[in-house]
């Protein structure tokens, strides 16, 4: 196609290269010998999958349960920009939610948010050529289908809740559902969290079906059972197709292959067995597929080979492949997002362009820290106390004149320089609070430039010192 209808560069007219493959993965090699080749994780998500026997246990065997993990995942961008929203390594946040499938995927919580309006894009919408959100109640969404199940709605509004508490403009928020072409090939529903910033409608957060994919490929790869074993009360009777081959015939005219053969049989669901069993016994023998035997991979199986029959059993014990229910966060993402949504400027200070939210926002002087000569601000809630800090927490850095600090519990350290303060600042200082603070930013990043209204201190007479020389320095 790109040499039929002549595509080139843009830029410069020349002539596009054909394609080649691309691996999204970082490939790596694991040992001394580097004999052993290995891939960085582009999601935590499968270190839970693998694991679920484990989790399983810890959970005494009852369903739903879930598990999370938070960490970094890598990606091999082809082109890595716009500051934090496509790079290379990032940070992870996902929450696994096992469900029984013949449970409907129902949630024992799902009527405390049943009633909130959520802001979704659906499928139909898009297809319509629109991009006008709709407010739905969450009820209604799942009873017309709108969203697949319970168990994912909750999820979708837990992630509005979540983006509310830390900041985020309600305004700016919108839930995307895939369409059939992009959904992923493990997703059988998932919708996309996005919020507004100044490069548009940004992918933070995922919700996804991702049905039995995962665990059924990791029990085929592996040939352990990823299942779980529930107890029947009363006893329930199964008809069923049974197939038998006869190894010892088997073997002799196979050989190598009857591995491969045994393999294919077991393979066949219930109808396929019902149709070969009548086939069966009209003609005397059948013709399996298996791949990899010949040029076409059939072979043939007589009676002599194959016994189809049907029987009748007893379970006393349901086993099943759970569902699997995914949120996904991008850490990084939301972050940047959620800075952008805090930002404004005065209509006619467009010099002054600061971040301000009541959510997160206030400042309390901390700690003299002599090791590092400088002073640590933590940033936490006005309405948190000394003993309940759940407020979210952030990661500033602001050039030469505040280094990253690692997070103090649920305080972020914000670290000004000695030279900022002056030497002669009590080394006994504590708690002393700031009346109030505005963060200068710019497109993609925070810039040194930190304005203090005013101070005020237990210990300390040089309250307009300190805000002035604050002042001047950032």
């Amino acid at each position: 196609m790109i040499k039929r209808l002549d595509i080139r560069n843009p830029d410069g007219g020349s002539e596009v290269h054909p394609p080649v493959p691309f691996n999204l993965m970082f490939k790596t090699t694991i040992g001394p010998s580097s004999a052993s080749p290995g891939y960085l994780r582009p999601e935590t998500a499968q270190g839970q999958f693998v694991n679920f026997k484990k989790l399983l246990d810890f959970n005494q065997g009852s369903m739903p349960f879930a598990s999370a993990s938070i960490g970094k995942s890598f990606r091999n961008e082809i082109s890595p920009r716009s500051s934090l929203l496509r790079v290379r390594e990032f940070l992870m946040a996902e929450v696994e939610h096992f469900v029984d499938p013949e449970d409907g995927k129902k949630h024992e919580r799902f009527f405390e948010v049943e009633d909130m309006e959520l802001p979704l894009l659906d499928r139909d919408t898009q297809l319509a050529g629109h991009i006008n959100v709709r407010r739905v109640r969450l009820a209604d969404a799942v009873k017309k289908r709108i969203i697949d199940n319970e168990t994912l709605a909750y999820f979708l509004a837990r992630t509005q809740l979540f983006l509310e508490k830390i900041g985020a403009d309600l305004m700016k928020i919108r839930f995307r559902q895939h369409m059939a072409n992009e959904m992923a090939h493990y997703a059988s529903d998932c919708w996309d969290t996005e919020l507004l910033t100044s490069y548009g409608w940004i992918e933070c957060s995922g919700c996804a079906d991702r049905s039995a994919y995962d665990l059924s490929v990791h029990a085929n790869r592996t040939g352990q059972p990823l299942v779980v074993r529930e107890n029947i009360l009363e006893p329930q009777k199964v008809d069923e197709w049974h197939v038998e081959l006869d190894k010892k015939q088997l073997g002799p005219k196979f050989k190598r292959h009857a591995q491969a053969v045994v393999a294919a049989v077991e393979m066949l669901d219930q109808t396929e067995r019902q149709s070969l069993a009548t086939t069966l016994k009209e003609a005397g023998k059948v013709e399996i597929t298996v791949p990899g035997l010949s040029e076409d991979g059939k072979v043939m199986l007589d009676q002599k080979l194959l016994t189809i029959e049907r029987r009748t059993r007893f379970e006393t014990v349901r086993e099943y492949v759970p569902n699997v229910i995914e949120p996904s966060f991008g850490i990084g993402r939301i972050l940047y997002s959620v800075l952008e949504h805090v930002y404004w400027h005065r209509a006619d200070e467009f010099a002054r362009e600061v971040i301000f939210s009541s959510r997160f926002i206030g400042v309390t002087a901390d700690c003299w820290d002599r090791s590092f000569h400088c002073r640590q601000w933590s940033l936490r809630s006005k309405s948190s106390s000394s003993h309940s800090l759940r407020t979210p927490t952030l990661h500033l850095s602001c050039a030469s004149y505040c280094s990253v600090f690692e997070r103090s519990g649920s305080r972020i350290v914000l670290t000004v320089p000695q030279s900022v303060l002056g030497r002669d600042t009590p080394a006994t200082m504590r708690s002393a609070p700031l009346l109030g603070s505005l963060w200068t930013l710019t497109r993609s990043r925070i810039i040194q430039s930190l304005y203090v209204i005013g101070t005020a201190c237990n210990r300390c007479e040089r309250r307009s010192r300190m805000s002035s020389r604050l002042s001047r320095a950032w």
